[in-house]
């Protein structure tokens, strides 16, 4: 989690050697503390916009056609103030943004003649692997290297359908340009208060709390919009939704001006989860792909990974879906003592983690065309 910027008091980076207390983990620590509240009441509201007006084109965007569209809007505020003047105050933040990006991929589909059976198109001969010799080793070719209708598999059909757009460039290679939209959202705020027990101990609570959905586009596989899907708009994302939470409690004691004792408790709480674009929708078997959605084998919905050689890769991610979990709990505690020119100190630093995570292996199987029967 990430407070917003006018949400921090301080920070403080550390390279190489770090001190014993932050040294659970190799590399640079970065140091974060919050603002608190004041006996003034203050505060602050913000705006950030962005958009595509001003942005250059992709490499691979077609030239012709305007920028993929990108909004990115990002505002929030923050307030503190007393809620007992000189013992207790409070600190509160909000940040949200909501972000539209456009993307660029170049995919490789198979134009009007291919989806009819005709590969005149390629300069290599296609052979039907149905007139086999044992005796000659040989097969005979498709005529004028075109596979009869009735040859043509109708899940095949379907699945160029539901997922192959036609090309929208020239050639039989790289011959059509992706341009889907990215969506991301994000709200978060955190929650502080501070208070003086009395000359020699302090307290503070914080709770924090960040939510964020987005869409996936790890790999184009598009989705069209068609009534074999049911669906009346293409899907172009995997739906991603993350639930961050986060509760800190310090207490810091004065023995003495030379000897402070700081003990502090974290808890941590991670939520993903990320579903396949089509989950909920029997889609291989609504386009004839049997045995891959069962009502036995839980999230099997959607479509298998399909890979083609010659054209890019279709069907679903195989990774997905996954669920992620993470709780940890964090018990520390630090003793500074000052004598003459020397600093000492002590501590402990106890954590707990509970990593939950799943994640199917290939639920819905994958599909993988070489043409090897084919060459």
């Amino acid at each position: 989690m990430f407070p917003p910027i006018d949400a921090i008091q301080e920070f403080k980076v550390q390279t190489l050697s770090s001190d014993a207390e932050f040294g659970v983990t190799g590399g640079g620590q970065v140091n974060v503390t919050t603002r608190s509240g004041a006996n003034q009441l203050h505060g602050n509201v913000f705006e950030f916009l962005r958009n595509e007006k001003l942005d250059a084109k992709h490499f691979f965007d077609a030239p012709e056609r305007p920028i993929p569209p990108f909004k990115l809007n990002q505002f929030g505020a923050t307030a503190g103030g007393p809620l007992r003047r000189d013992r207790t105050f409070w600190f509160a933040d909000y940040e949200g943004s909501r972000i539209r990006q456009g993307q660029t991929f170049v995919l490789t589909t198979p134009t009007a003649r291919m989806r009819q059976g005709d590969f005149a198109e390629l300069p290599t001969r296609i052979f039907d692997p149905a007139t086999y010799s044992a005796a000659t080793n040989t097969r005979q070719v498709f005529a004028d290297n075109r596979i009869p209708a009735i040859r043509l598999s109708r899940a095949a059909l379907n699945v160029m359908e539901a997922q192959y757009p036609l090309p929208n460039r020239p050639g039989v290679g790289a011959n059509f340009i992706y341009n889907p939209i990215r969506p991301s959202n994000q709200d978060a705020f955190d929650v502080r208060i501070d208070h003086q027990i009395g000359p020699r101990d302090n307290l503070f609570g914080r709770y924090g709390l960040s939510d964020f959905d987005a869409g996936l586009t790890i790999a184009p596989r598009p989705v069209l919009a068609t009534a074999l899907l049911g669906l009346d708009k293409p899907r172009d994302t995997d739906p991603v939704i993350m639930r961050n939470q986060l509760l800190a409690i310090g207490e810091t004691h004065t023995f003495r001006a030379n000897l402070i004792n700081e003990f502090r408790f974290g808890y941590t709480r991670f939520n993903e989860v990320a579903n396949n674009r089509l989950a909920g929708v029997q889609a291989a078997e609504r386009l004839g792909i049997r045995n891959v959605n069962r009502a036995d084998l839980p999230f099997s919905s959607g479509l298998p990974g399909i890979s083609i050689s010659g054209f890019s890769t279709i069907g679903e991610l195989e990774f997905l879906p996954f669920i992620n979990v993470i709780n940890t709990f964090q018990y520390i505690d630090n003793l500074t003592q000052i004598k003459g020119k020397h600093t000492l100190k002590f501590g402990f630093d106890a954590r707990r983690r509970q990593f939950n995570f799943f994640q199917p292996p290939t639920q819905r199987g994958s599909f993988s065309f070489s043409g090897v029967f084919t060459n």
